[in-house]
């Protein structure tokens, strides 16, 4: 399984040392250069930001023409190092909202379609709240599929565990990246091994006083930090970027640490 971390310049050098791959989202600008990627790293997975729209915090305009035009560009200049690139996927305002779901679900299908027909091999993005017809379609188009709204699914770990069983027995052929799986979730990897995923708490656990620790039932969790070290974390640097870095650590382990667990549930989605 491969293990893709949220793009942070706070601690750029850390992904560095740790020989990370990262996930790069096109709704944030990387240096000066409007075509450009964090550097230096071998393995980029590329987001296109859709739910940075949504949230308010893109910081460019994402429109598809010129996500699939910024694309051609990278790809030129990175080349082979980019491994994979998301379609650009719409999310509602209001999941309960099932006409702006629909409408939303249909434009990104759009622009999947569009994507390939400008000679891009784009990665889908399906959600799960959408119908699963739309991920039938999905992985005839593409051997590798992303899985996204996955933050806040209904019926919490379980259900998404049963959701991962589904898929993988109902789609052998594909692989699957799940986009933004979150930690809560990892238990789910009982059961499944997706292809590729993408952590972003990493990053932030450090803001909220929390860190990212081994766990036998789950794998990894976020537990708090004592109230000692939350207040060292403010103060001392260093400190925090060694707690960072056991982080950055903890969450790379997964590549191999879930391939060599004896475990008689586990069973596998990826090639």
């Amino acid at each position: 399984m491969k293990v893709y971390l949220a793009y942070s310049e706070n601690f750029h050098n850390l992904l560095v040392e740790e020989k990370c791959r990262v996930i790069i989202s096109y709704g944030r600008k990387h240096g000066k250069e409007l075509v450009s990627l964090p550097e230096p790293f071998d393995d980029y997975l590329i987001d296109s930001g859709g739910f940075q729209i949504i949230a308010g915090s893109a910081e460019r305009d994402i429109f598809i023409k010129a996500y699939t035009l910024w694309l051609e560009f990278i790809l030129d200049k990175y080349k082979d190092k980019v491994k994979g690139y998301m379609s650009l996927d719409l999310f509602p305002k209001d999941r309960n909202n099932k006409q702006e779901i629909r409408e939303t679900m249909e434009e990104s299908v759009k622009n999947t379609e569009y994507m390939i027909g400008e000679g891009l091999n784009p990665i889908p993005v399906w959600k799960t709240f959408w119908p699963e017809d739309v991920l039938d379609y999905y992985c005839g188009l593409s051997q590798y599929v992303a899985i996204g709204g996955l933050v806040g699914y209904q019926g919490g770990k379980q259900a998404l565990r049963r959701l991962f069983e589904r898929i993988n027995l109902r789609y052998p052929d594909n692989i699957f990246h799940m986009l933004g799986v979150g930690i809560r979730s990892t238990v789910a990897f009982r059961t499944f091994r997706p292809y590729s995923v993408d952590f972003s708490t990493w990053s932030v656990a450090v803001r909220y006083g929390h860190t990212i620790i081994p766990d036998k039932k789950q794998y990894i969790k976020e537990v708090a930090l004592s109230d000692e070290d939350k207040l060292r974390v403010r103060k001392d640097k260093v400190f925090r970027d060694n707690l960072v870095q056991r982080m950055i650590h903890t969450c790379n382990s997964l590549e191999t640490q879930l391939d060599y667990l004896n475990d008689p549930h586990q069973t596998h989605l990826f090639l």
